[in-house]
């Protein structure tokens, strides 16, 4: 048991956070790794960030955690549509990291395992734990939502934050 901990710990040790820049330009990125093992964004190309969804389901439970940052609401409904228009479908996440900019705004979502995907209900559920967790409706604070036993994290936060490193 102590060497599976162990393991554990060692492999948590290895992931690193992306701390998203200041001024990043509203838009949907993904965070990729280049050839000398820096973080760089890349936008997604053709991504139309309007449509409306609205399905909602219910999340397995799961870890959730307030980074205190403040975050302007307007600009942060229009981050988490853009998350939610992505993931649409259950989109497949092809990157571990994919980040929603609008304004000083960000909505995130992390993928630690292999294939996976993202929902827009799993994000809207998470939201909503976090909303009535970190802060409230109208006056938001950054958070994340773990969903350990999916390899995902949903979260939302400020230029500065540290994203995608809370295993």
């Amino acid at each position: 048991m102590q060497f599976k901990n162990l393991l554990f710990l060692a492999a948590a040790g290895l992931i690193k956070g992306f701390i998203i820049p200041e001024g990043l330009a509203n838009g949907a990125y993904t965070i990729e790794v280049d050839e000398n093992g820096e973080d760089v964004l890349k936008p997604i190309e053709g991504f139309d960030g309007t449509a409306t969804l609205s399905r909602r389901d219910p999340l397995p439970a799961g870890e959730l955690g307030c980074t205190g940052n403040g975050i302007d609401y307007n600009d942060l409904a229009i981050a988490q549509n853009q998350l939610y228009n992505y993931c649409g479908a259950g989109a497949q996440m092809h990157d571990r990291r994919v980040v929603f900019a609008h304004g000083g705004a960000h909505a995130y979502v992390c993928n630690y395992g292999g294939p996976n995907s993202c929902a827009d209900h799993e994000a809207q559920a998470a939201f909503s734990s976090l909303q009535g967790h970190c802060g409230n409706r109208n006056s938001p604070v950054g958070g994340w939502y773990w969903l350990k036993d999916w390899a995902k994290t949903y979260g939302y936060d400020s230029a500065g934050a540290e994203i995608c490193g809370n295993m």
